[in-house]
């Protein structure tokens, strides 16, 4: 299993609980919001792994508050994140095999 994350020390949790299981896990920095750390860091995990099988994308955030103390860069910037990202091809879909994406996201505006 490879994680991603913009901040390796995010997935600290992640190293730790997999040890504890015997698991054995990769951690990779990596920006799903830019194309390029993306198109900078996909081909070579796909190199070293072969591929992957899945990809899970639990990349997300919300914003709070009443919408008319939001901006339009922080509504616009969770759009991306939430909601354009899950709509992008999927980056490990290199040898037309079938696999599987799931994507954690979503968005909710109340007024």
């Amino acid at each position: 299993m490879v994680g991603t994350s913009r901040s390796l020390e995010r997935l600290s949790g992640l190293f730790d609980e997999a040890e504890e299981r015997g698991l054995r896990v990769w951690g990779v920095e990596m920006d799903v919001n830019s194309d390029e750390s993306v198109e900078s860091v996909m081909p070579g995990l796909i190199e070293q792994f072969g591929g992957f099988d899945a990809l899970v994308n639990n990349a997300g955030f919300g914003v709070w508050g009443p919408i008319e103390s939001l901006s339009i860069g922080e509504v616009k910037l969770q759009f991306e994140a939430n909601f354009f990202r899950g709509c992008q091809d999927d980056p490990c879909d290199t040898s037309g095999d079938a696999g599987v994406g799931i994507g954690q996201g979503g968005l909710s505006i109340f007024p």
